[in-house]
């Protein structure tokens, strides 16, 4: 039986349930559909291509970036594209399409040269994890 001082908290203010699904919905916590999820799939991906592991690689691309870094010649791909990667990557927005696909919008720089680039990465959904399935780099801002 409920208390009568816990009583009017429980059914005139906000419920504890209410409250925490609010929460979460303005975070963007939770779920495929979030932006924080589609970013930190990023920094995954990013983190694991710097390992230059392709057992690591290989659990965050998919589609076109798994034919580009991964299969004949593996190695030496994955050396020639961390090599080519702005040494500071910044991810400056992300968009949800649908529950599984996401584009993380990102900003690099180059510290040798000073040069800036925006990127943009076309992740997916698939087996339960953000991965990188095409990105594309312009240098011409």
């Amino acid at each position: 039986m409920i208390s009568q001082s816990f009583r009017p908290v429980l059914f005139h203010g906000i419920g504890v349930t209410t409250l925490l699904l609010a929460i979460l919905l303005l975070t963007g916590c939770g779920g495929a559909s979030s932006t924080s999820a589609a970013e930190a799939g990023f920094h995954n991906y990013l983190a694991a291509v710097k390992t230059k592991r392709m057992s690591n690689i290989e659990t965050y691309v998919s589609g076109w970036q798994h034919n580009k870094l991964l299969g004949t010649g593996a190695i030496r791909k994955i050396k020639m594209y961390v090599a080519s990667l702005p040494q500071q990557i910044t991810v400056t927005e992300v968009k949800i399409k649908n529950e599984s696909q996401a584009i993380v919008y990102v900003q690099g720089k180059h510290l040798d040269s000073g040069v800036i680039i925006k990127g943009q990465f076309h992740m997916i959904f698939e087996g339960n994890i953000w991965k990188v399935n095409k990105e594309q780099w312009d240098q011409s801002d």
